[in-house]
């Protein structure tokens, strides 16, 4: 398996099939007693040019989650203040909660968020693309098929929203 975003693709070899397996849209986490966590009762999307000068919580640097987050500010108008970097989502989710800044985060690794983080959609979206990868023709063999199905099987379960904790 593997993913991508859409502002940040990755080419596959030609040598390989991909199997799209699901959307995964990104979110927004800022702390639930903060200004921003508003717009998630409201139901309404944060312009992420309204972010500027916001410490910001990231993956490691040399991760494609973290280049996501680089590409969605820039594309915005601004490079993200940096202020901690986590390989775990759910670090940076409880960094969040904390109230040490705020970050984007696919969905899928927001479900369950901690207490103190509210979701909030980016006016701007950002789609991450999960995807299953496998030699060209692969697919006839059996074994090969069985997995790809029960992985497809499995995506479909998780279109549900990601909980969000006060």
């Amino acid at each position: 398996m593997g993913h991508e975003y859409d502002i940040f693709p990755r080419p596959i070899d030609p040598l390989f099939e991909r199997g799209e397996l699901m959307a995964d849209p990104v979110l927004l986490a800022v702390p639930a007693a903060g200004p921003l966590a508003g717009n998630a009762h409201a139901g309404r999307p944060v312009r992420l040019d309204a972010l500027a000068g916001q410490p910001f919580l990231a993956p490691r640097s040399s991760t494609s989650c973290a280049e996501m987050i680089q590409r969605a500010c820039a594309r915005a108008g601004f490079m993200p203040r940096v202020v901690a970097r986590a390989s775990d989502f759910h670090v940076l989710l409880s960094l969040v909660g904390a109230g040490a800044g705020i970050t984007l985060v696919p969905r899928l690794a927001a479900r369950n968020s901690p207490a103190g983080v509210r979701l909030v959609e980016p006016a701007e979206p950002v789609t991450r693309r999960i995807f299953t990868v496998s030699r060209r023709g692969g697919e006839r063999k059996p074994a090969v098929r069985v997995i790809l199905d029960a992985l497809a099987a499995e995506a479909t379960g998780f279109t549900q929203p990601a909980t969000t904790a006060a």
